[in-house]
């Protein structure tokens, strides 16, 4: 996770995500990070992950509680990915993140996630 749900940004949905996780840990995609079209109160613009390119990508990885109800409830809406969503702005897709290996922290271990990236434009 990037941008507006960090846990230290202070709005309700970013409050309301910190309470439905059970934490959060430092975890890196290969990507690239792009400006999208749209407006995000602190900045003008929010950032939009594609999964095209090779670039490392930070962000964290949140533990939901109960994934599935935070997804259906209110966060896929939230970004954009909701099936009632008027430009279905990002799609929620499993990609495989890096985090710190439990035995050793020096060391990264790949996992499958879901993540919000922005659809690929063809040409």
């Amino acid at each position: 996770m990037y941008g507006t749900l960090k846990p230290n940004r202070a709005n309700r949905f970013a409050r309301r995500l910190k309470r439905e996780s059970a934490g959060a840990l430092p975890a890196v995609v290969r990507g690239s990070l792009r400006k999208a079209a749209g407006v995000d109160q602190d900045s003008g613009v929010f950032p939009s992950l594609s999964i095209k390119g090779k670039r490392e990508v930070p962000g964290l990885l949140v533990l939901l509680k109960t994934p599935e109800k935070t997804f259906s409830t209110w966060l896929d809406d939230y970004e954009g990915a909701g099936k009632d969503a008027p430009e279905r702005l990002f799609r929620r897709r499993r990609v495989q993140v890096w985090i710190a290996d439990d035995r050793d922290p020096t060391r990264k271990r790949a996992i499958r996630a879901w993540c919000y990236v922005r659809p690929e434009t063809k040409g």
